[in-house]
């Protein structure tokens, strides 16, 4: 918005905007097999906590990438509803192969964040190359610090049927609480971690910006504008590329071209 200070002042406005194109990067891990392992998404006792754990030099991201969605390769079986679901992310100083029994001890000095849920949440699927995966899209979004190993801790009270199996080769430690829920303490570990998992990071700007083309306009020292408010100069749109939104902290905005917003205006500001 402009308020002018001259006779007649011929306004061009040029908003320039520099919108950069969102980047995905899909981090693929562990093995792909035909083999069934009933744990953990098919629990024997229907319910169940498991945590595994993956390298920061396999993830390979710098800090700042964001992690949207966990998809987990499917080997057998159908995909049920799991009841008061819940998926929680922490970074972890832990080994992929050291995971301990007790839960709370492989992320210590770092807190676990839910990422989706606690809900009841029935898994849509995808499919990728030779093999299916069951898709678990975060609600909020994990920021990985590009530095620890992440941990990935799953948590369901119970499900609509039987569930579907996962790879059971593999040396990657899992630890596990067949019966358990999200605040079970303690479990037992096991070496059939390494079940194959596609990561999806969101790795462009948070926030993307596109403007809508104006044109000059004459304008006449005594004219205020609608209302007194100025004149509508030019108009952009912030568009958010999270899942779960991005906050936008400040908006800086100046006049090119022939006007010179320190005697030709009496402000240049926006409005929202």
């Amino acid at each position: 918005m402009l308020r002018n200070n001259g006779l007649v002042v011929a306004v061009a406005v040029v908003v320039i905007c520099a919108a950069s194109a969102l980047a995905q990067t899909t981090v693929t891990l562990g093995i792909p097999q035909s083999s069934a392992n009933s744990w953990p998404f098919n629990f024997t006792n229907g319910s169940g906590r498991y945590q595994v754990a993956y390298g920061s030099s396999e993830i390979n991201l710098a800090g700042g990438a964001q992690l949207t969605e966990v998809q987990v390769q499917i080997t057998g079986g159908s995909v049920p509803t799991y009841n008061t679901f819940e998926l929680r992310v922490a970074h972890t100083t832990s080994s992929t192969s050291g995971l301990t029994g007790t839960f709370a001890s492989n992320h210590t000095g770092f807190s676990l964040q839910s990422c989706l849920g606690p809900s009841n949440y029935l898994p849509s699927t995808v499919v990728a190359g030779s093999y299916t995966y069951a898709r678990f899209p975060l609600t909020t979004n994990f920021s990985y610090n590009g530095t620890n190993n992440l941990l990935i801790d799953f948590s369901y009270a119970s499900r609509s049927g039987a569930g579907f199996t996962v790879s059971s080769v593999g040396t990657r430690s899992r630890v596990y609480a067949n019966g358990g829920n999200s605040s079970t303490a303690t479990g037992s570990t096991d070496t059939s971690g390494n079940w194959q998992v596609r990561l999806i990071f969101q790795t462009g700007p948070s926030l993307t910006v596109s403007a809508t083309a104006g044109t000059a306009q004459n304008v006449y020292a005594n004219d205020t504008g609608s209302g007194g408010n100025g004149i509508l100069a030019g108009r952009f749109t912030v568009a958010s590329n999270s899942q779960t939104g991005a906050s936008l902290d400040s908006v800086t905005v100046r006049s090119s071209g022939t006007g010179n917003d320190s005697n030709a205006y009496s402000g240049v500001q926006a409005l929202v």
